[in-house]
């Protein structure tokens, strides 16, 4: 009983303790925007009725809506590094410079960030599905956009790689590998194996690489 107390008691002291670090970084940011007018370039307005994610201008202190927009690119930016593990696509790179740019020097308030956190709490396995159409555009030749059979077999592939199942190059092209992988992921999953490659199997193979990418939480730091 006396261990329970003490663990409880150090429960408490940890919960005051970090009541009071928000409080003070609080007071801090408020007294730097209020002594130094030279910020106020800085210092945007609260987001407009229906105004949910909304790109900043330049770093400094950040609404929720700003800081709503840093964590949904933020999370699109590391499905798309785990998409495009090389990171060659120049859309990429730059999208990327601009977001590190941004956060290089972001101040906030704390309740604009718990704000902007449970707005992109709710909408996360959207943000994520939404990211890897984009991230599946980039990298996806544009000669087997134009061919429904090897998309459907090209995205199989990618899906299968990213999963572990498949160690071949992603080509486009149904060969041996690529159907005793498709076989290998049915026996795992408890399904017959077939080896049949189509749309089903891709949207199957997509939604359970979305599900394991999705943030255990929301944050600027990632899963």
């Amino acid at each position: 009983m006396g261990t329970l107390k003490k663990y409880l008691a150090y429960a408490i002291i940890l919960a005051v303790l970090s009541a009071v670090a928000v409080f003070l970084n609080e007071l801090r940011v408020t007294r730097e925007y209020a002594e130094h007018p030279e910020y106020a370039a800085r210092t945007t307005p609260p987001p407009a009725d229906g105004e949910e994610f909304k790109k900043p201008a330049r770093s400094g202190l950040m609404n929720s809506a700003e800081l709503a927009w840093m964590l949904r690119e933020r999370m699109i930016l590391d499905v798309t590094e785990r998409m495009i593990p090389d990171g060659r696509e120049l859309g990429y790179n730059a999208r990327a410079r601009e977001y590190n740019n941004l956060a290089a020097a972001i101040e906030y308030k704390e309740s604009a960030m718990n704000s902007a956190a449970s707005l992109v709490e709710r909408s996360k396995a959207e943000i994520i599905r939404i990211a890897e159409d984009e991230a599946m555009s980039l990298v996806m030749p544009e000669s087997l956009k134009k061919d429904a059979r090897a998309s459907v077999v090209w995205r199989v592939q990618k899906y299968l790689k990213l999963l572990g199942y498949y160690a071949g190059d992603i080509t486009g092209k149904e060969d041996r590998n690529t159907t005793a992988a498709v076989k290998t992921f049915e026996i795992r999953t408890d399904s017959e194996p077939t080896g049949k490659i189509d749309e089903s199997l891709a949207k199957e193979l997509r939604e359970i690489w979305i599900s394991r990418n999705i943030p255990d939480t929301v944050g600027f730091g990632g899963k």
